[in-house]
């Protein structure tokens, strides 16, 4: 239903419209089925009017502090592999010099002293039996520095070497030339 006045479309059983306050007259049930929007008078109706709805624009946000934040973070990764490869080539180096040491341990048997030795040279390690008399080669080692800790023996064995402050004694775990957890090695 529709006010006669305004042409503002009113609830039924109102007795006044709601926008222009016209007094709405009842009608019978017959007359309200039949009453459409034709019967309001054109002059009284409102023109309606699609108004377009923009959005407010948005200016668009600096993007310089994220792109700068970017470059930190990708710098700050990289320095930080740079800084883990060079410690571990920096230990790899020194593991290296301080294997080149003359290494040995003087052991005995039935009251007889001898020493044992390992020479170190760039790929290899001979592990020699020195004897009063006798200097035999017991055995060969291919080695390679595989950490500033670590050394891997004949391709697939490997072992943590350790130096105590002084740098005079090397520890082995697992043992290089026995089957014990562990072995030392002296620098006189």
């Amino acid at each position: 239903m529709f006010c006669s006045k305004c042409g503002k479309s009113i609830s039924e059983n109102v007795n006044f419209c709601h926008s222009c306050g016209q007094a709405v007259p009842s009608l019978s049930k017959a007359e309200e089925q039949t009453a459409t929007l034709n019967d309001v008078p054109i002059e009284n109706t409102e023109p309606v009017y699609a108004i377009p709805v923009y959005a407010t624009p948005v200016k668009p946000k600096n993007s310089k502090p994220l792109i700068i934040g970017i470059i930190a973070a990708a710098c700050t990764i990289i320095i930080a592999v740079v800084a883990i490869l060079a410690s571990s080539l920096f230990g790899s180096i020194s593991l290296r010099k301080q294997l080149l040491r003359d290494w040995q341990r003087v052991e005995n048997s039935s009251s007889t002293y001898y020493t044992l030795k390992l020479d170190f040279d760039d790929n290899e390690i001979e592990y020699i039996f020195d004897g009063n008399y006798v200097d035999d080669e017991i055995a060969t080692y291919r080695y390679e520095v595989v950490g500033k800790n670590k050394i891997k023996i004949n391709g697939s064995k490997i072992i943590t070497v350790e130096f105590n402050d002084e740098k005079t004694m090397m520890t082995f775990t697992p043992a290089l030339t026995s089957t014990d957890s562990s072995e030392n090695w002296f620098n006189f």
